[in-house]
């Protein structure tokens, strides 16, 4: 079974415009030097490494430096370079053709949030002086939030005709500063909260990096995760398809990805795809 954007059909289309990459909280964004590329998220800029979350240090994981080519018609390429300045590969260009993912898992998560009516106790001066203590409490009933969303793991290519050993256009993705695989792709589809609005698919990526969380140092790898959102009824149907194991095969077809470069081909396909983020 195939994904879709807009119309969202279940069977035969494709996702043709992702919107770029962007991280979404502002914590976590490296620190940044440059301004002129385009990446994911629109203007993007090139990041040093490490950066810090208010008291939290966050050590991204990058060898390599990257610089922009001097030469004017050049100025949408990214070079990386190593510890000498060295430049490392071609020139590296937005790539705009499309790319094939096929889901590893699938499955259905269903979520209820309870937030219980606000309780509070406070002390009240009274004239003569003397000091009690009353009660607040919200009469209403208590919030109940539920939600439904859909997840996949992704790996990158199609599956072909001699099993799962056989992935065509099979790309190797890795970030801007590295020579590593990114292996943690992931589809989450959710229902649009307002069914008027256009059906929209967003993405978001990140450094692996290693940060302090109470007292504990935490290594998160490089990932992308596709953002898809559906209309109600569309959702509701992809929902019920995945919760009786109705589905055999999905895949997921993205294009006009900002913040995917490649070397330049006069080929629609390429093996190898650098990933820059967005400061926001």
């Amino acid at each position: 079974m195939m994904l879709a954007n807009v119309p969202a059909v279940f069977l035969g289309e494709v996702v043709t415009k992702v919107v770029p990459l962007q991280y979404t909280d502002a914590r976590h964004r490296p620190q940044l030097a440059r301004d002129r590329v385009r990446g994911l998220g629109g203007r993007s800029r090139i990041w040093r490494g490490v950066s810090t979350a208010g008291e939290q240090l966050m050590d991204f994981h990058l060898e390599r430096g990257l610089r922009l080519p001097k030469e004017p018609n050049k100025s949408w390429a990214i070079n990386e370079i190593d510890a000498q300045g060295q430049t490392i590969g071609r020139d590296q260009m937005p790539w705009e053709w499309t790319f094939y993912f096929t889901a590893t898992s699938c499955f259905l998560c269903d979520s209820i949030e309870i937030d219980p009516p606000f309780d509070s106790k406070f002390k009240v001066t009274n004239q003569d002086g003397t000091v009690t203590e009353q009660e607040s409490s919200d009469k209403e009933e208590p919030t109940i939030a539920q939600s439904q969303l859909i997840r996949a793991r992704l790996r990158s290519g199609a599956r072909g005709d001699k099993g799962d050993e056989d992935y065509f256009r099979e790309t190797q993705f890795s970030m801007f500063g590295t020579d590593r695989a990114i292996k943690h792709f992931e589809l989450n589809i959710k229902p649009l909260a307002d069914p008027a609005k256009q059906e929209r698919c967003s993405a978001w990526g990140c450094v692996s990096y290693t940060s302090e969380v109470d007292f504990r140092y935490e290594t998160r790898e490089d990932c992308i995760v596709f953002s898809f959102f559906v209309k109600p009824e569309t959702f509701a149907r992809y929902a019920e398809k995945v919760a009786h194991g109705l589905i055999d095969e999905v895949i997921f077809r993205v294009g006009g990805v900002d913040g995917f470069y490649s070397e330049w081909s006069p080929s629609i396909s390429t093996r190898n795809v650098k990933v820059l983020t967005a400061e926001g």
